[in-house]
């Protein structure tokens, strides 16, 4: 099993468990919040881990209420479509957002089984190119794997900072879906984008990935 994409996405999101406040301004301040949410992240694993392992889907209500308000969907969704945002009314731009959205909250349900938090080395976060813009930058080691680079932009709305993109190795989300949703836009447009999405989102968790959720569950009860 290729792990990448879903130790990006369990990564990326690592610092939306912190819960809302007054969000610090520079880049060491917001490398300081990454840490201590993905604290956060296991030990929330922890606390709730007999719930999780009798019903996996506790953990996908414990992403949507804790990650939704400090992740911006919005942009994401304007970086992935392109063109396609631009055009589309703003009822089919709400419905892609709410699906990409629920779309992200399953992937990382799955994917924050995948890292520890031994694995994962920060590095001194950098500013970005634009004023309120910094990269977080973290590497993971998983043992018998090579060495990941993950990078987090974020950019400062009022005092939060939100996350708009992750790149694994140097390979960005927002691009990689881009190409991805491309092809069925091509296909059915984006109003069938989003009817696949719908589709997928509605499927109830799978048995490999609730046994998936439960392992790890259980190994965080002992």
């Amino acid at each position: 099993m290729n792990w990448k994409p879903r130790i990006l996405i369990a990564i990326s999101f690592c610092f939306l468990w912190q819960p809302p406040a007054v969000w610090p301004s520079s880049s060491q301040d917001a490398e300081a919040v990454i840490v201590s949410a993905t604290d956060a992240i296991y030990r929330a694993i922890q606390d709730q881990c007999g719930e999780i392992e009798k019903n996996p889907f506790h953990l996908h209500i414990l992403v949507e209420e804790i990650l939704i308000p400090h992740a911006d969907f919005k942009r994401m969704a304007q970086f992935i479509l392109g063109k396609h945002w631009r055009t589309a009314e703003t009822s089919l731009q709400s419905e892609f957002v709410g699906q990409f959205r629920q779309l992200l909250i399953r992937v990382y349900a799955t994917a924050v089984q995948m890292a520890s938090i031994e694995a994962i080395r920060y590095l001194p976060a950098r500013d970005g190119a634009k004023p309120g813009n910094v990269t977080v930058r973290t590497e993971v080691r998983r043992p018998g794997e090579a060495l990941v680079t993950i990078n987090y932009n974020l950019y400062q709305k009022d005092v939060e900072w939100l996350v708009y993109d992750i790149l694994v190795d140097g390979i960005s989300l927002v691009n990689s879906y881009r190409s991805t949703f491309a092809e069925e836009i091509r296909k059915t447009g984006l109003s069938g984008l989003v009817s696949v999405l719908e589709k997928k989102n509605q499927r109830p968790v799978t048995e490999s990935n609730a046994a998936l959720i439960r392992k790890r569950a259980k190994r965080a009860c002992k």
